[in-house]
C-alpha cells in the first residue's frame, strides 16, 4: 500500500527538519561546530511526490537548475541546502552541498580606454 499524499508531505517536512531533533544540534557552539554538524547530514535522501517537487520549484527561483534537478535557494547552513530531483516518475529530496559557482571570466584581451 502506498503512502497518501498527506503522509508523504508529513514525512518530507520531518526529514527536512530532522536536525532539530538531534541532541547534538542543541549544543553547537560556533561556526565550525555548525559546519561539521550540517556536513554530516549531506547525502541524506528521501522520496517525495510530484506535488512537493512542484511546490519547492515554485517557492523561490531555483538555483543550479539542470534537467530535472535544482537546488533550494534557502540554505540550511553555509553552502548546504536541499536538492530536488526527478528520476523517471520518481521524485527525491536530498541534503546537499551547493556546487561552487565558477569565478568571473578573465577578459582575454584588455580593453583600451584612452584617457579623455
Amino acid at each position: 500500500m502506498s503512502a497518501s499524499s498527506e503522509q508523504v508531505r508529513k514525512e518530507h517536512f520531518r526529514q527536512m527538519n530532522a536536525f532539530k531533533d538531534d541532541p547534538a544540534y542543541r549544543t553547537l557552539d560556533g561556526y565550525e561546530d555548525r559546519v561539521a554538524f550540517f556536513a554530516k547530514t549531506v547525502g541524506r535522501r528521501w522520496e517525495i511526490d510530484a506535488a512537493i517537487y512542484d511546490d519547492a520549484l515554485n517557492i523561490l527561483p531555483p538555483l543550479g537548475w539542470r534537467g530535472d534537478t535544482f537546488y533550494m535557494r534557502e540554505f540550511l547552513f553555509d553552502d548546504i541546502t536541499h536538492k530536488f530531483s526527478r528520476e523517471g516518475d520518481r521524485y527525491f529530496c536530498e541534503v546537499a552541498f551547493y556546487p561552487p559557482r565558477p569565478g568571473p571570466r578573465a577578459n582575454p584581451a584588455p580593453i583600451d580606454n584612452p584617457e579623455p
